[in-house]
């Protein structure tokens, strides 16, 4: 199933997630992410790149999503995807080939992979997204895609700004006056796990699993 992509969801990719999870690291590359905002929103602008800063090319960012959400790179859906995306995703780690469009590219690719995701893993597939509560939901996903722990003060600091832009995605917050998902687009646990796999992609194409 496909589902447009709202803007809102653009604006969260600069947020900076830092600390990498067992999930996400194990690909080639040893570099840090960027631990600021500041940081962060430099990818986008080449004058202000960091020459720290490694990103994953397009098969080491394909590999990455398959080993975070237990979807096989060889699933249709993803494959289909990754062909149609891959040229425009970095070929080699310098971050001056990471431009908008494989920003586009990522947001593209890991919307696919959470679609199946959401589909196909345990934690999710007979979720009752009816009765979940937003909270639960989101410490779910950000526990199960994050190095990250609702119950350490720390990691709450330390991701809350991040937090609470995944937050205005499940909750469905208006941008400039129009939701992110249409209640008529089916009932409000539907609505719910569509929300979810925004939230979801918003995370997987972020600087936390573009960059090693």
């Amino acid at each position: 199933m496909k589902y447009t992509l709202p803007i809102l969801i653009l604006s969260l990719l600069i947020s900076c997630t830092p600390g990498k999870s067992s999930k996400s690291s194990s690909s080639a590359g040893s570099s840090e992410a960027p631990a600021t905002n500041e940081d962060a929103s430099s990818y986008l602008n080449l004058e202000k790149i960091e020459r720290n800063i490694v990103v994953r090319t397009f098969n080491e960012y394909n590999s990455a999503l398959s080993l975070a959400t237990d979807v096989p790179i060889s699933h249709e859906n993803v494959v289909i995807e990754f062909n149609a995306i891959k040229n425009s995703l970095p070929s080699n780690n310098s971050a001056k080939t990471f431009s908008s469009f494989s920003q586009v590219s990522a947001l593209r690719l890991s919307f696919s992979y959470c679609d199946v995701y959401m589909n196909i893993s345990p934690l999710w597939k007979d979720f009752d997204f009816d009765s979940g509560s937003d909270s639960q939901i989101l410490n779910m996903l950000m526990e199960n895609l994050l190095d990250y722990s609702s119950s350490k003060p720390s990691d709450i600091t330390k991701y809350a700004d991040l937090k609470s832009k995944l937050d205005d995605i499940i909750k469905n917050k208006p941008v400039d006056g129009q939701v992110l998902v249409q209640s008529t687009d089916g009932g409000p646990g539907t609505v719910k796990k569509r929300l979810t796999t925004m939230a979801c992609s918003a995370i997987l194409s972020s600087s936390y699993y573009t960059t090693h």
